[in-house]
């Protein structure tokens, strides 16, 4: 048999064993634990660099994202800047534009009034020309615009040139006069009263009260010697005579322009119109010289046609 002290040493022994087993296994419990607290703390210090990492990326690409959101921003403003500009350019060149087509379209108005008178007047010409220079055409219309002016010193004639009843004539046919009317193509006398007129010229404006047919002014530069003329007026009296001849020539006879004509012109003819195939005014007659045939003149219509054209802007 064991002893008591045999018994308490193998107890001890035993006890001392087992301690040093659980020593042992708890410091390899430990090692273990710290192994993987290390490789944890590791992990996450991998995990951290990482995130940093993409942190940082993350972070250079919102910059470069912004920097070029303000460089889009930056070309955006300047675009529309430049929209806006064009914009403003477009606006004028349309109001421009819009301008010009106005100012065209008046032109191209005034061209066709002009082209249309044109047209007329030269369909008035070859009319006339069909008719082997035949004025009977136009006299029937011209004849209405022609007045017989009488006074207490003598007859004369006259052209109605404006619609309102303005009429010109020779001053000599109303100069000294008191009293006089004027008779119209349909046979009405009317009150006739003195616009304005200017005795160098010879030229004088009346006025009576009416609506009538007028005649208009023609150019006589543009009328050449040759050119067939008619007269009308009341020679020796005779209302609404007409007469035919032609340009002679142009003479300038103190300072004044005149057709000198071989259209017969009498007492009376003074102040009537010397009219063009085209009916228009080219002439009033005048005067004629004594004891000479077919040299007879007439007032050229350019020679009076500013000073007319200026009293009836007036009136």
């Amino acid at each position: 048999m064991h002893s008591p002290k045999h018994a308490l040493f193998w107890s001890l022994f035993i006890t001392v064993l087992l301690l040093g087993g659980l020593g042992y296994w708890q410091h390899y419990q430990l090692q273990q634990a710290k192994a993987q607290t290390a490789a944890a703390l590791q992990e996450l210090r991998n995990q951290g660099a990482e995130l940093s990492k993409n942190l940082k990326d993350i972070t250079d690409a919102f910059q470069t994202s912004e920097r070029q959101t303000a460089a889009a921003f930056d070309d955006v403003k300047t675009s529309l800047g430049k929209l806006g500009e064009n914009i403003d350019l477009v606006y004028k060149e349309a109001q421009e534009t819009e301008r010009k087509a106005q100012e065209l379209s008046g032109q191209l108005q005034t061209l066709k009034q002009e082209s249309a008178e044109k047209i007329s007047e030269l369909e008035k010409r070859l009319q006339l020309n069909l008719k082997t220079q035949d004025f009977s055409g136009i006299v029937e219309d011209v004849i209405k615009s022609v007045v017989s002016i009488r006074t207490d010193v003598g007859i004369g004639s006259g052209a109605i040139i404006d619609s309102a009843g303005y009429i010109v004539t020779n001053f000599h046919v109303i100069n000294g006069a008191k009293s006089g009317n004027v008779r119209t193509f349909d046979g009405v006398a009317h009150a006739v009263s003195v616009v304005a007129a200017d005795q160098e010229k010879d030229i004088a404006v009346l006025k009576i009260d009416g609506t009538f047919s007028r005649l208009k002014f023609g150019d006589s530069n543009n009328v050449d010697v040759g050119r067939r003329v008619i007269a009308l007026g009341s020679p020796a009296g005779l209302e609404f005579s007409v007469n035919e001849g032609i340009i002679s020539g142009r003479r300038v006879i103190n300072g004044k322009e005149y057709f000198q004509t071989d259209v017969a012109l009498n007492p009376g003819n003074s102040g009537g119109p010397l009219v063009d195939a085209s009916g228009k005014i080219v002439g009033i007659s005048n005067f004629k010289l004594k004891d000479y045939e077919g040299l007879n003149f007439a007032i050229t219509s350019n020679a009076i046609k500013d000073f007319v054209e200026s009293i009836l802007t007036q009136v």
